[in-house]
């Protein structure tokens, strides 16, 4: 399904939009001339130590190299962490990383992995509280062809080291504020081309009762955000702290944070460390419970308004990836009365069949709930490190009544993809948009975002005018125009100022 959006200013700007089907790991089909890369399937905790999951198939029995694309923990004596890979419940070796910061890596001596036709299992494990920061793992038959590639992650890094407290604040200064479109008269925030970057997140297991400390030093100003991972109910939005940085004593081109919280409940916690201004860019140190240590690791922040009242309503929140099953966006509300804002709500990864109702990526972000607490922003920040840094679409503060809306929005129920993406002009003329197509247009709906018919033509021309402006029911706002020739449909979105 294509989709192209057309902006109205003083010129026409087109952009293309391409979904892709969604994949998942034990889809993912390993032979001797076919190399695959993994994502994570599933995480557990077990006797002490922390497991993440890799599942796929392979065709036949096969031999061959795994890389992992992972981030350890430094330790206290400049040692690293250590993981131990089983492949379908068996030792395979260990990792023994030489260096912090995201790498590729294989096992020890680089062995080759030997797996079964049928489904395959890598599990790798940590000792807890730590958890294996492994994003990807990419197998191949070729030592070669196993290696993860590095460059846009180093670059990313490369970025954000050189980025002091005296020019902190001209990353994103060429891009919009993209200030909040309310959808027609619904209350509905929409962002566009939103900036979405990696920063620094962590996850750790704490059992209740544990007191932890945490602290983080940059040259920019920062803030330290923990918070109760698995959210499943309002009253869990309570579960989250916040430390701002503040300059040292000595100096006021460092910046230190730290905070102290006895855990109030056994589970998975989310570190996530990023700058305080929205769109700065920068590096950070931190430092877990005294015992974990990342240096140089990227800090970002991108915010957007997002007022939701806490009125005992249910309110919908998601993102839309530029570049579905590629790009995460992790997505957080942010407010509870905190000054800056504390989490409220996070999500990475909707449940999926709420992903396939708006036509959105497996790694999208979605969350529906009520709010306990009055909300005021809402940021993302990129999942991966890997691709470290893209653009995404936020729609947030939806409520019940309004997700067929949405979904208009996310997606096109009135539209196949027969026609090629140059059979359909647009062009501004004197009081309306022109339509040309390359035959003739047999009929041209516009809609509102809520679904409302707002005019319509049976033309038999190959043009056709549709009009805009003070005498016309299509005025400012976003419109979904469907067009339908004897070649089939196409559905075309239009932002009219």
């Amino acid at each position: 399904m294509k989709y192209r959006y057309l902006f109205f200013v003083i010129a026409l700007f087109l952009s293309n939009m391409l979904f892709a089907t969604k994949t998942g790991n034990s889809s993912a089909l390993l032979t001797d001339n076919n190399d695959i890369t993994l994502k994570p399937s599933d995480n557990y905790f077990l006797d002490g130590n922390c497991y993440i999951i890799f599942t796929f198939e392979s065709s036949e029995e096969l031999d061959a190299y795994a890389q992992f694309w992972l981030q350890p923990s430094k330790y206290s004596d400049d040692s690293y962490t250590v993981y131990t890979v089983l492949v379908n419940g068996c030792y395979a070796g260990n990792i023994t990383p030489q260096k912090g910061n995201w790498q590729n890596i294989s096992i020890d001596g680089n062995v080759l992995l030997k797996f079964k036709k049928g489904l395959n299992t890598i599990s790798v494990f940590t000792a807890a509280p730590e958890t294996p920061d492994i994003e990807l793992v990419r197998i191949s038959c070729y030592e070669q062809k196993a290696q993860v590639e590095s460059v846009e992650y180093d670059r990313f890094l490369e970025k954000a080291i050189a980025t002091d407290f005296e020019d902190c604040y001209i990353e994103d200064q060429s891009i919009s504020d993209n200030d909040a479109l309310m959808l027609g008269t619904l209350n509905m925030y929409l962002y566009t081309n939103v900036p979405l970057k990696y920063t620094f997140h962590k996850s750790v297991r704490f059992t209740a009762g544990q007191q932890i400390f945490i602290t983080s030093s940059s040259t920019i100003p920062h803030i330290i955000d923990f918070f109760y991972e698995h959210r499943n109910i309002p009253q869990q939005q309570g579960l989250s702290w916040l430390a701002e940085s503040e300059a040292t004593i000595n100096t006021s081109s460092t910046q230190v944070a730290s905070t102290i919280i006895t855990i109030p409940a056994t589970g998975y916690y989310k570190v996530r460390v990023r700058s305080k201004e929205s769109g700065v860019l920068g590096t950070a140190t931190i430092n877990i419970n005294g015992a974990y240590y990342y240096e140089d690791s990227p800090i970002y922040y991108r915010s957007n308004i997002c007022e939701i009242p806490a009125n005992g309503q249910e309110y919908v929140a998601m993102t839309r990836c530029a570049i579905q099953e590629e790009d995460d966006p992790a997505l957080y509300i942010e407010g509870g009365g905190s000054t800056p804002p504390k989490v409220v709500e996070y999500n990475d990864d909707g449940d999926e069949d709420k992903l396939e109702y708006y036509n959105l990526s497996s790694y999208d972000s979605y969350i529906k709930t009520e709010y306990l607490m009055e909300t005021n922003l809402v940021s993302i920040n990129m999942y991966h490190s890997s691709t470290p840094a893209s653009k995404c679409d936020i729609l947030a503060r939806i409520t019940e009544q309004e997700e067929s809306a949405a979904k208009r929005y996310f997606s096109s129920e009135n539209t196949n993809d027969t026609l090629e993406d140059n059979s359909v002009d647009f062009s501004i003329v004197s009081g309306g948009i022109s339509v040309n197509a390359q035959e003739k247009i047999e009929e041209i709906r516009v809609y509102s975002l809520a679904g409302e018919l707002v005019w319509s033509t049976t033309s038999k021309q190959p043009e056709s005018i549709i009009p805009i402006g003070t005498m016309s029911p299509i005025c400012k706002g976003i419109y979904v125009i469907d067009i339908k020739t004897a070649k089939g449909k196409y559905s075309e979105k239009i932002r009219i100022y």
